[in-house]
């Protein structure tokens, strides 16, 4: 999102180090050209929105505020060759051009939009002449050949360097015209109807026949760890695309400075294609390319073909783009990001997708997305707001996917399957029961018990479960890239749910066959002669649950903190509470739950038959890890053992992220 004015091309010729006053010496010196300089400054200078701001205290420096980085990195350039934007008020703008402060009027501005792709200022000097100054190519027939072809040489070997080029140019304009293209506006701008599409129809009217004057070259730095991001992503087995405005040769270099497009791809090119047909045979041969080198290509198309291969080639383009490693898709509108997701979502109906971007243009693909990330930045906040989420720095991609992301999948999935999993270990049960009961109807249990059960007596340990659960610590994750690729397919899965489903049933059997063998035959040993009743079978069934559940997730859980026996605890305690409430204040049971503590039998199941189910899931577990373990299994236990450490394979690392 820093923009800064690298070079420019003026009447022909090449200029570095603008910002250091290099366009302004070149007046000075009267060098050949300096006419145009002089006009290609007050382009800058006067054709944006920008707005200037005194400066500060402790900065000697006038402030640039604008909707666009570009038209800031513009006016700062004028700026720091002595054609300075003093103020803006309304309509009349302020220069002050080598110590000598003169006032231009704005007459109107025809906007900037991406369907445009240009801007445009009608202005009027100081003399009544009125300029129209423009950054497009909409050139005179007069335009000299040969300065137009120097002109474009200098813009292919700025995009080779992957800076962002402008053409600047610029017309007069006659009082008479001038007065012609204000009513057409006014009369676009008051209709009810198609307002928009009349307003640029007279925009476009009003920009041709424009004198070139030159071309600037902006470069658009990375931010920080850009490169080593999406190496890390791509090693995780995400394909990345990038699919930008920009020309070709800026967007090839950008993604060969992002790692995108790396020097072992062999990288097809389907641009410049102006119909079907050649549209077509690009497709085709691009195809016979990445069969010849399976995983080893990467595709650059640019948006004139894209409108061939997002409607009459769709499938080819798809089988194309799939088959690469990498993608970029330059000189691309805003409806084609937005396609190009589109048409890959519903080829790849399994795949989610994830869209990043930093500007209102790239909204749209956000929105198409299945995940969209805004990226606060100088362009403003239109990609933030549409999103989903909103990270400061693309380099936050890490965390946000690997670590929260990764953690997030855990937690959820374990809650989902656990949810489940202590609901029918307790209360199948109850079914097993109704056999017996005639189904009548009859409950095992006292009523505050099974109410409780699912609301209070175990919430707290699953809720703390799915807020600080990890498998991998995020320095572990960071390390090491690769282990996330088994979990692209996901961690709720029908084989996990199966798997809990079935030991809830199992788990259940055991404890309503248990506590049944232990009832079967009672013979009381009390001195008052009382026998066990249905709630004292209900107390034990349900006492063995309770523990089971409970040491169930204690097993499951891989990342220990102090909330988790505080959940536990608090379980244990609001059963106990219940129970004990029950014994004194629910008539049915009276004494039950006094009489029950007092029998050694109620001790030895609770604590016998939990065990004799947690050994049949920790045999499941230990065969699991000995023998079928998955990556974190092994990076767990790299972690936790000296042993392993040195043998870890560590290919990445993002030390400054948090």
């Amino acid at each position: 999102n820093i923009m800064d004015f690298d070079s420019c091309s003026v009447a022909g010729l090449k200029y570095q180090d603008a910002l250091n006053g290099s366009l302004k010496q070149a007046i000075e010196d009267q060098e050949i050209g300096s006419s145009a300089l002089h006009n290609f400054l007050l382009n800058m200078a006067l054709n944006n929105t920008v707005v200037p701001s005194p400066p500060t205290d402790g900065d000697d420096e006038i402030n640039f505020s604008g909707p666009s980085p570009d038209e800031i990195a513009l006016a700062k350039a004028a700026f720091s060759n002595d054609y300075k934007l003093i103020q803006r008020a309304g309509d009349t703008v302020t220069l002050e051009i080598n110590g000598v402060r003169e006032k231009y009027e704005i007459l109107s501005i025809a906007k900037f939009s991406s369907k445009r792709a240009r801007m445009s200022t009608i202005v009027r000097h100081p003399d009544g002449k009125i300029m129209v100054y423009s950054m497009m190519k909409r050139l005179s027939k007069k335009v000299d050949d040969d300065l137009i072809q120097t002109t474009n040489d200098h813009l292919n070997s700025f995009a080779q360097e992957g800076l962002r080029t402008l053409i600047v140019c610029e017309r007069e304009m006659s009082d008479d015209e001038y007065q012609k293209y204000m009513k057409s506006y006014h009369d676009a701008s008051t209709v009810m109807k198609e307002r928009k599409r009349k307003v640029a129809k007279v925009w476009s009217d009003m920009e041709k026949g424009f004198e070139l004057v030159g071309a600037t070259a902006i470069e658009d730095k990375l931010q920080d760890k850009v490169p080593e991001t999406i190496k890390y992503l791509l090693e995780s087995g995400i394909k990345v695309w990038i699919i930008t405005g920009d020309k070709e040769e800026t967007a090839v270099n950008i993604a060969r400075s992002c790692n995108l497009l790396t020097a072992n791809l062999t990288v097809v090119s389907v641009t410049k294609c102006k119909d079907a047909t050649s549209t077509k045979k690009a497709l085709y041969d691009g195809l016979k390319t990445a069969k010849a080198n399976p995983g080893s290509v990467g595709l650059v198309i640019d948006g004139d073909a894209l409108i061939y291969a997002l409607s009459t080639f769709q499938e080819e383009f798809n089988k194309l783009a799939l088959a690469c490693k990498s993608v970029v898709c330059c000189r691309t509108s805003p409806l084609q990001k937005a396609s190009v997701v589109k048409a890959i979502r519903k080829e790849l109906k399994s795949c989610v997708s994830l869209a990043v971007g930093d500007g209102a243009n790239d909204v749209a693909m956000i929105q198409a997305s299945h995940i969209g990330v805004g990226v606060y930045g100088k362009e403003g906040t239109h990609s933030a707001r549409a999103s989903d989420y909103a990270i400061r720095q693309f380099k936050h991609l890490i965390p946000l996917i690997m670590k929260h992301g990764r953690w997030n999948m855990i937690r959820n999935a374990g809650l989902i399957n656990y949810s489940f999993y202590k609901g029918l270990a307790v209360f199948l049960p109850q079914f097993y029961y109704a056999f017996y009961s005639g189904f009548s109807g009859q409950r095992l249990a006292e009523d505050w018990v099974l109410v409780f059960y699912m609301v209070i007596l175990t919430t707290m340990p699953p809720f703390f479960y799915a807020l600080f659960e990890q498998d991998l610590d995020k320095e572990t994750i960071y390390k090491n890239p690769k282990a996330c690729v088994e979990y692209r397919k996901g961690v709720l899965t029908w084989t996990s749910f199966l798997y809990w489903i079935i030991a809830a049933v199992v788990h259940s059997q055991i404890l309503f066959w248990g506590t049944f063998a232990l009832f079967y035959d009672d013979t009381s040993n009390r001195l008052d002669g009382s026998s066990n009743g249905l709630y004292n079978f209900g107390t034990y069934l349900v006492t063995a649950g309770i523990i089971l559940v409970l040491c169930k997730l204690a097993m499951i859980t891989r990342h220990w903190t102090f909330v988790v026996p505080i959940g536990l605890a608090f379980s244990a305690i609001a059963y106990l509470s219940v129970i004990w409430g029950n014994n004194y204040f629910i008539v049915n049971m009276i004494n039950v739950t006094e009489r029950s503590f007092q029998e050694a039998s109620y001790y030895f199941f609770c604590l016998w038959l939990p065990t004799a189910c947690l050994i049949l899931d920790l045999g499941v577990h230990y065969a699991k890890r000995m023998f079928f373990p998955d990556d974190w299994m092994i990076l767990q236990e790299a972690k936790y053992n000296s042993r392993f450490v040195g043998q870890t394979k560590q290919t990445f690392r993002l030390n400054s992220i948090a």
